[in-house]
């Protein structure tokens, strides 16, 4: 895929988010099944950072109430997970920084602990800014979790998709997390049949060719294939490859594991524990 057909899709994806922020909020208000493993590593990450400001002889370090937990996350959408968050770990305070490219959609759960960024992720990597956004939200301080969901597969172009594991590998504190969920849907046969159909009638209507041997795709929403949104599936070998990536980043990977949909294998999770930081040159 060319960098023209990438922003005509990202183009694409942001208008349909638009014009579809009610509808689509209302179907995605319970938390994904994948969060509630997800919040053993939370809870983990919860921990170190009360016995680092003990350690540190830090005033009032003594519970998990003591500091807010500064949490990233990239593509909010409407902000259930922050309410999950808030829900899963009662008492602990949190410190949200949330980006999204639909203001519409993040402002159904704008929350008093969180600040909402406005942004284009495609754009921003796109002309080398993403860096400097997150160097903005973060001032002095990084992020204790950094997390990208229901984002990585409306990213189009694998140098894309690195750039954006390495700003939040970046981002992270050593001994944070981060976690980044890749959506598999083509792995159901029946749905891959519908998407396929779609994606056909889509790219004829846009002027554009998508190869859907590549896990490139067009979505229609609630029956109709008029509102589109590009989404790529990713094959066990893609989600690897980026693991090894924030491998080399200096991240380790702490849990890998399948979860949601109707057969609990919709997305695959790469949690990774963060080390030394990494604002390496960009895979553009």
């Amino acid at each position: 895929m060319d960098i023209e057909t990438a922003q005509r899709l990202n183009e694409a994806t942001r208008d349909f988010y638009a014009a579809n922020a009610a509808s689509f909020s209302s179907t995605r208000e319970r938390p994904w099944e994948g969060w509630r493993r997800l919040a053993r590593h939370v809870g983990n990450a919860i921990d170190h950072m009360a016995a680092s400001r003990k350690a540190a002889s830090e005033p009032r370090s003594a519970g998990r109430d003591s500091e807010p937990f500064r949490v990233l996350d990239v593509g909010c959408g409407n902000m259930r997970f922050e309410r999950f968050l808030a829900e899963e770990f009662p008492g602990q305070p949190f410190a949200f920084a949330c980006m999204d490219s639909c203001p519409a959609l993040a402002g159904e759960g704008l929350r008093q602990d969180a600040a909402f960024q406005e942004a284009d992720v495609m754009e921003l990597i796109r002309k080398g800014d993403m860096e400097g956004m997150l160097d903005d939200m973060t001032a002095t301080s990084s992020f204790h979790l950094s997390v990208a969901f229901g984002l990585m597969h409306h990213v189009p172009l694998d140098g894309w998709r690195r750039d954006l594991l390495r700003a939040l590998v970046g981002h992270t504190a050593p001994g944070g997390i981060a976690a980044v969920a890749f959506w598999q849907f083509a792995k159901n046969p029946k749905l891959r049949e519908k998407v396929e159909r779609t994606t056909a009638e889509g790219c004829a209507k846009l002027g554009i060719g998508l190869d859907v041997n590549e896990g490139d795709y067009l979505l229609g929403w609630q029956g109709s294939a008029d509102r589109l949104r590009f989404c790529h599936s990713f094959s066990d070998e893609e989600v690897d490859s980026l693991a090894d990536e924030a491998q080399r980043l200096g991240a380790s990977v702490v849990d890998s594991y399948s979860a949601d949909g109707p057969d609990g294998m919709s997305n695959r999770y790469v949690v990774l524990r963060c080390g030394r930081s990494s604002r390496a040159t960009s895979t553009r």
